[in-house]
């Protein structure tokens, strides 16, 4: 078989075992917090005509709504919980490759691509968190562009590097303004430093670049510099930065001119422009689009920290890694030196392999990327040798891209810790198996033995992660809902969305949730009171559009607010306390009608709901899936396709169950037995009202199977 059919066999063989990795995992998972139902709902109403910003809120850039909004008129894509998923799968599995055939590149060895490639998508594991969100996409962006780079570099095209490099920062400006301003950093301080000019100026510009390495990120975390967490990402940051400085150093060539950097400025300009132009034909008014694109972004880091919490050894790496690599550049080329490097890499490769496989139930790899990945960049791209050098400047790009996009980590070191650390793991790959060869040409036999362990890493970690993906599969529930038919959450979680959402179909107009959990009204098929919505809406959107959402609620006799007590809780323990207009107004002008699980549903004070399945069988009696307030209830209707109808009369007072930490009641039904029901029943909520069946009935056919019998 020819060397490139294998290589393309092999290649294809690995994506189709992530793919059905990353297809179990994202369709076995849905997080409450739903970043990706606001997202999706955003892009709904974008793609609906309405103008962004103006007439829809969005934190994120105009480039994402058109790239979505362009894919729906091709292709009449709808953009719910399912699309969603497969959207993210394919820019998951798109970096992941890349970052693999990156690393084939740097050692010219399929097996270090094929590694590189699975621990790339182990580290991109929080993808699964959070579909739809631009992050997923930005990664893939972040790839092509440091691909782009490396692939230049060296090849006679390295003056191309600074228009391609815009051009891809550029694209991420206008989809996440940060990340991108992170990427415009990289490539301009990479330019500068190999930039043809005057004698002074060259010697001035590592410099300038240590200057803008300390001041990066005292100015963005400016207004929480008094925070530890804060301080200490800011150390590791600046301390990792300099020492890549640092090795970098030894190898700059003056490469660029005015030119290179004219063509760059026009290639970011004129996409800026152009996109800016379209949005305001669009309808978007030119204050919202300053709004939504700069001022909005800018003031976020004021409304929501989750700064990371470093372990005490990477905070102590990264000055010790400084001393290293100053050490270094004043006694390399020695023997001792160049050992000592090559295991000192060993040793980090040894240390990423050995948390592979057990990145899914310790410190996530990720995590363990952010905390150590930075401190030892320079440590893994130092060449052992002159042959290693084209290799080693390539390399370095990729190093410099992953240390200015550690930054994504602030201000929520959350799933932004993934997508800002990836690009370390082919440069782990990389310096692993450079390292193995030096040793081996002075002697030590190691070559293969590195590969086996490396390798071998590598497949229990994916291992791990298919079986988890296959036990989650086996442990779920098919949500079967508009837009997440293939969605498949824990049992438990299945029943609770079920039922909010069948009742919300069935008794709302409007529906709306604090925190914002906008794929209930997806599932639900219910407007929103208007098109501003975010999962943090109390602190994100104004008072005036507070207010405006506040009076189509009040106009709405039907609306509903579900209110998610477990979210809203987790923001009170971490010091987050929602507030505001809006919020006050739900407190005053709403009640609770209904409790189901975590989920409380609110309405007009006196308006009376038949909550429909919201009981389930069990041994002897009823057990209530909600917490019906303020009055308990007095009977239930036992409903099943094809049989008649019975009302069932509850027990009073009704007998608490603890059942699973939930608020459930037990309501003792002795002649009921559960084996006797078929899973198609249903039971219907009454008050302590009578109320008429054939009142009930026709809101009652639209509903689908509904509570099954609980195992005895």
């Amino acid at each position: 078989m020819k060397p490139r059919v294998a290589q393309g066999l092999a290649w294809t063989l690995l994506v189709a075992c992530l793919a059905v990795t990353g297809a179990l995992l994202l369709f076995t998972r849905f997080m409450a917090y739903d970043d990706e139902g606001y997202v999706l709902w955003s892009v709904r109403g974008f793609c609906e005509g309405n103008p962004l910003y103006t007439g829809v809120y969005s934190q994120y850039g105009p480039l994402f709504f058109l790239f979505y909004r362009a894919l729906h008129a091709a292709t009449g894509l709808v953009f719910d919980t399912d699309t969603a998923r497969l959207l993210n799968l394919g820019y998951w599995l798109g970096a992941s490759t890349l970052a693999g055939l990156v690393a084939q590149s740097l050692t010219q060895r399929l097996v270090a691509g094929l590694i590189a490639g699975v621990l790339t998508f182990l580290t991109l594991l929080n993808n699964i968190n959070e579909p739809f969100h631009p992050g997923a996409l930005i990664t893939l962006l972040v790839a092509l562009a440091g691909t782009a780079g490396a692939g230049m570099i060296g090849t006679g095209r390295e003056r191309h590097l600074g228009w391609v490099t815009a051009l891809f920062a550029t694209v991420v400006c206008l989809v996440k303004i940060n990340v991108g301003a992170f990427l415009f950093a990289a490539g301009a301080s990479w330019l500068w430093l190999d930039s043809r000019g005057a004698p002074v100026l060259r010697r001035l510009a590592p410099g300038t670049v240590a200057v803008v390495l300390l001041a990066a990120p005292l100015l963005l975390m400016r207004e929480h510099l008094d925070k530890i967490q804060i301080q200490q990402s800011a150390l590791v940051f600046t301390c990792s930065g300099l020492a890549l400085l640092l090795e970098r150093g030894q190898d700059r060539r003056p490469f660029f001119d005015r030119r290179d950097w004219l063509r760059a400025l026009a290639t970011s300009l004129s996409l800026g422009i152009a996109v800016l132009a379209v949005m305001l034909l669009l309808g978007t008014q030119a204050g919202d689009l300053l709004e939504g694109l700069l001022l909005g972004p800018l003031r976020h880091p004021g409304v929501y920290t989750f700064p990371p919490d470093f372990p005490l050894a990477a905070v102590l790496l990264s000055p010790v890694s400084l001393l290293g690599a100053a050490w270094l550049s004043r006694n390399a080329g020695g023997d001792f030196s160049r050992r000592l490097l090559a295991l000192a890499k060993l040793a980090a490769g040894a240390a990423l392999f050995a948390q592979c496989a057990t990145s899914l139930n310790q410190t996530p790899l990720d995590r363990f990327a952010y905390y150590f990945g930075p401190a030892l960049a320079w440590l893994l791209v130092a060449p052992l040798g002159e042959e290693e050098k084209p290799a080693a400047r390539r390399a370095r790009w990729i190093a410099w891209v992953f240390i200015w996009q550690t930054l994504q980590a602030f201000p929520v070191a959350g799933s932004q810790v993934g997508w800002g650390t990836f690009w370390v793991v082919p440069l782990c790959v990389y310096g692993w198996f450079q390292a193995a060869h030096h040793l081996a040409r002075n002697g030590l036999m190691l070559p293969r033995i590195t590969t086996a362990i490396a390798g071998l890493g590598a497949a229990i970690a994916l291992g791990v992660c298919l079986r988890y993906g296959f036990l989650c599969l086996k442990d779920s529930a098919p949500l079967d809902l508009p837009g997440a038919r293939w969605v498949r959450p824990p049992p438990d979680s299945t029943a609770t969305f079920r039922i909010v959402t069948r009742n919300l179909h069935l008794h709302a107009g409007t529906v709306f949730s604090l925190p914002g959990m906008l794929s209930l009204n997806i599932w639900s098929e219910k407007p929103t009171p208007t098109q501003f919505n975010a999962t943090h809406w109390f602190s994100l959107l104004s008072e005036a559009r507070q207010a405006e959402i506040a009076l189509r609620l009040d106009a709405d006799p039907t609306a509903l607010v579900v209110l998610q007590r477990d979210l809203l809780r987790f923001l009170l323990e971490h010091g987050f306390r929602p507030a505001g207009l809006l919020h006050d107004h739900l407190l005053a002008r709403f009640v609770p009608l209904a409790r189901i699980d975590g989920y409380d549903l609110w309405g007009h004070p006196g308006r009376k709901l038949d909550f429909v399945d919201t009981f389930a069988a069990a041994p002897g009696g009823l057990l209530s899936v909600t917490d019906p307030l303020p009055r308990p209830p007095r009977s239930a209707l036992l409903i099943t396709p094809g049989s008649p109808t019975f009302q069932l009369h509850l027990g009073d007072p009704p007998l608490p169950s603890g059942t699973r930490g939930l608020e459930k009641h037990f309501f003792p039904l002795p002649t009921l037995k559960a084996a006797h029901l078929p899973p198609s029943a249903r039971l219907v909520l009454l008050d302590a009202e009578e109320r008429e069946l054939a009142r009930l009935r026709p809101n009652l056919i639209p509903v689908t199977a509904g509570a099954r019998p609980a195992a005895d």
